[in-house]
């Protein structure tokens, strides 16, 4: 709002005030008056910029603080310093700026060509604020004798993208150092002048690396319809040079060109491919997914290298086309152990029940690894077929599959998985029973309970750590009937079941619904279980019940146990203790864990 005072001495003085309290605040509004008053309120910066000795770190965020024009020239005399990261936290300032004042001092400082840092740092700058006013001082930089100048000059004229900088920038496509050649490239790319076709193939032969797959790139970002770039990178597939062919295997995957997709399948089935240039020629084939490369790659499986094969099927897979499924199925009989397996997990992509048959044959086979990769793959399809097909299996001798099985069943969490499941739930290997007791408890439904139940009757009480579920009020006085159960260990899992569940804050709801049931338990021998489990739910909810704190406990058959849990219901207390939580406020009774007992 300062921008609208129309007095030059009231603009003055709040700027003035402001500095005193706060040299940042001050800053910014000496630049948020009108730009009548700012040579003014930045010449205060100024002076108390000067007179405070800030600095000269923080003198330059507060110049780029103003936004002004009139910061400029402190900024550019500022670019004298010699120091590298100086320099650049000027650069920074003069971008924030950014006004066409900045492209002027900024373009007129660069054709004083003072150093190469400098001209380093104006270059950067120019590219970052992008105005086509820093064309012609971009393109003198291109000439620099310092390699570094003349990337940066390259880079920032991709920024501005102006068609006036292409034929400068197809010459620097042959500069001595790589770096400037790369940026030459990205720049082409950026401009998408089709121009620069032939020298970005040119410059895919690049002996450097990088400048190939920047050539690549750029390739990608022209026209993708020009015929003249995809013939050009089909000639491509042909180099000697690996780093040449995987790169015009990558844009012609971009591209996108039904054109591609025969001599691709050839690249791949060409047994000088290794396995980095059959990856990228799969990728590139997925990526263009048309049903004339589907029709090709069909036609290639039975291709006599096995190699090919492999990665053929891989990539149907991956393209996710029903037509390869007749195919697919045809090659889990390949001789090859890596093609069926190629094909068993294509199958699984693909995701339709056409094969669920003839991958169940595998859960026989003699690799675990393969009968595993059957079971995923069947997990990928999904649906009541794959549940019916699994439950002949589920006892597999290995209890990787078997565990695997269970996430399998847990995602598809139907009726009939449930079921399955339940029977797990016994399984010979903890970590499958673990698995089984956190699927259970995702797949959570008013229908099993029962399953739930007969979780904390298991013996493994530590399975109760992977429960994570959201229950109703009928299933919280199911799981609490464990509380007078005839086994101990029952009661006890009860007991943690119940403070789990109440961490959840949805869950809190049914618990406190149960509080006066509990209250009926504290006379009885399930007292100090019922306790802990008032006390849990006390500690969440933040209240306290005075009945149940007035209520005494019912006496102890051995009165001076070695470990025992006394309460105090009468005493006014200042915290209630359960285990490991400590509640503070208005409470109704303190919780003392004793090691020993009270000496007589």
């Amino acid at each position: 709002m300062l921008e609208l005072v129309e007095s030059e001495e009231q603009a003055v003085r709040v700027v003035r005030l402001a500095l005193e309290v706060d040299l940042r605040l001050g800053a910014r509004l000496a630049g948020a008056v009108k730009y009548g008053f700012q040579e003014k309120t930045v010449g205060l910066l100024l002076r108390e910029i000067d007179e405070r000795k800030i600095p000269q770190l923080y003198a330059i965020e507060l110049f780029g603080e103003t936004k002004s024009d009139f910061a400029i020239n402190s900024l550019i005399l500022s670019l004298n310093n010699q120091d590298y990261y100086l320099c650049w936290r000027i650069a920074g300032e003069l971008v924030r700026i950014g006004s066409e004042k900045t492209i002027e001092s900024l373009s007129q400082s660069l054709k004083s060509q003072k150093c190469d840092v400098f001209d380093n740092v104006l270059s950067w700058a120019l590219g970052k604020i992008g105005n086509k006013k820093a064309l012609e001082p971009l393109l003198q930089s291109l000439k620099s004798k310092n390699y570094n100048v003349r990337a940066t000059a390259a880079q920032a004229l991709g920024e501005i993208r102006d068609d006036k900088a292409i034929s400068t920038l197809i010459q620097s496509c042959k500069d001595e150092d790589p770096k400037v050649r790369f940026y030459a490239l990205s720049a082409l790319g950026r401009i998408g002048n089709n121009k620069a076709i032939q020298p970005l193939i040119q410059s895919l032969k690049d002996e450097d690396s990088n400048v190939s797959r920047g050539a690549a790139w750029a390739l990608v970002h022209l026209d993708l319809g020009s015929e003249e770039a995809v013939e050009s990178l089909i000639q491509s597939l042909k180099s000697e040079y690996l780093d040449v062919r995987c790169n015009a295997i990558y844009a012609l995957g971009e591209i996108n060109s039904d054109s591609a997709i025969e001599p691709l399948i050839l690249t791949l089935k060409d047994k000088s491919s290794n396995s980095d240039v059959r990856r990228t020629v799969g990728e590139a084939l997925v990526k263009i997914g048309s049903s004339k490369a589907v029709r090709f790659l069909i036609q290639s499986l039975q291709d006599k290298d096995p190699y090919a094969r492999r990665r053929i099927a891989w990539t149907l897979g991956k393209i996710g086309d029903e037509k390869a499924i007749i195919p697919l199925i045809q090659s889990l009989k390949d001789e090859d152990f890596y093609v069926r397996l190629k094909a068993i997990e294509a199958l699984g992509n693909i995701g339709s029940d056409k094969a669920i048959e003839s991958l169940t044959q595998f859960l026989i086979d003699k690799d675990p690894y393969v009968r595993r990769t059957v079971v995923l793959s069947l997990g990928n399809i999904g649906g009541e077929k794959v549940v019916e097909s699994l439950s002949l299996y589920f006892n597999d001798e290995d209890p990787d599959i078997r565990e695997t099985m269970v996430d399998v069943l847990g995602k598809i969490g139907s009726k009939k998985a449930v079921e399955i499941l339940d029977k797990l739930i016994e399984d010979s290997d903890y970590e499958v029973r673990e698995k089984v007791v956190e699927v259970l408890s995702k797949i959570y439904t008013d229908e099993n309970i029962k399953y739930y139940k007969q979780i904390l009757k298991h013996e493994d009480s530590d399975l109760l750590k992977s429960l994570d579920i959201s229950l109703s009020n009928e299933e919280v006085e199911l799981i609490m009937q464990g509380l007078n159960d005839k086994y101990q260990h029952v009661r006890e899992k009860s007991v943690k079941s119940l403070e789990k569940i109440a961490e959840a804050d949805r869950n809190l709801p049914a618990l406190t619904q149960q509080l006066p049931h509990l209250l009926t338990l504290i006379p009885t021998e399930a007292s100090q279980l019922a306790l802990s489990v008032i006390t849990a739910i006390q500690a969440r909810c933040k209240y306290y019940n005075y009945d149940i704190a007035q209520t005494p406990l019912p006496p102890e058959d051995n009165p001076n146990p070695t470990t025992s849990n006394t309460y105090n219901f009468y005493d006014k207390v200042d915290q209630v203790v359960a285990g490991n939580l400590t509640v503070h406020g208005d409470n109704i009774a303190t919780q003392n864990n004793q090691k020993t007992a009270p000496e007589s």
